[in-house]
């Protein structure tokens, strides 16, 4: 991968279904970047934040327990999270991507150069690994998980649902114990090209789709 170090998840997880009690709110893990291009909200990036942040902002008053993570390059916490018992985990399907170019120093394209495309595709490809290895670690050691995954895509297309139902499937065909527990969310864009959750509509939009995956009753959940 172009001289890219990640760590991988090693062996097998131990079940925690029986070592671990589950808590009387759903846990919901909001994993994300600092990577500048990553981060959708221009106010939160100029404060050094993440999407998770501005995500915490728009669940906090749903009746869960939230815990934010930030990734890494050699992000190994999989244990960790899995000691929590969680029920959602939602992450941002570039995050790993974005945390490598930021502490390693790669170059985002288009690029001029083919040599240096090519190794930027070999350093996606190896990020994307890391993900699929993450869903199929933490999805194998607590069968209870799920997982929402989003991203607004790129500005001309962006994640249609086209590519949002094969990621899914190369999810569920390399792990066929996460068949009907991994989900995606494209971020709308506004009409110059940006994403942001602090979008009233956009952030309604995702509440809407993370309350149905906790199971959550209509008298638990306050309208905005």
């Amino acid at each position: 991968g172009g001289g890219l170090a990640v760590t991988f998840l090693r062996g097998s997880p131990d079940a925690v279904e029986e070592q671990v009690p589950r808590g009387p709110r759903p846990v919901v893990f909001l994993i994300d970047t600092l990577a500048p291009i990553g981060v959708y909200d221009a106010d939160t990036r100029t404060k050094a934040g993440t999407n998770a942040e501005v995500l915490n902002h728009v669940l906090r008053d749903l009746p869960v327990e939230i815990h934010k993570e930030t990734l890494g390059s050699r992000w190994d916490r999989e244990d960790q999270i899995l000691k929590q018992r969680p029920d959602l985990i939602v992450i941002h399907r570039s995050a790993f991507y974005h945390s490598v170019n930021l502490e390693l120093g790669y170059p985002y394209g288009p690029f001029d150069d083919p040599e240096i495309e090519a190794r930027a595709k070999r350093v996606y490809d190896v990020v994307l690994e890391k993900l699929m290895a993450f869903f199929g670690y933490v999805g194998l050691g607590d069968p209870h998980t799920r997982f929402l995954v989003y991203s607004r895509g790129p500005p001309n297309d962006g994640w249609v649902e086209e590519k949002q139902r094969a990621f899914v499937a190369e999810v569920e065909g390399r792990y066929p114990h996460l068949k009907g527990r991994v989900f995606t969310f494209q971020v709308p864009r506004d009409a110059d090209g940006n994403a942001s959750f602090l979008d009233p509509q956009t952030g309604s939009m995702i509440r809407d789709r993370i309350v149905p995956l906790l199971g959550l009753e209509e008298g638990e959940v306050e309208p905005r």
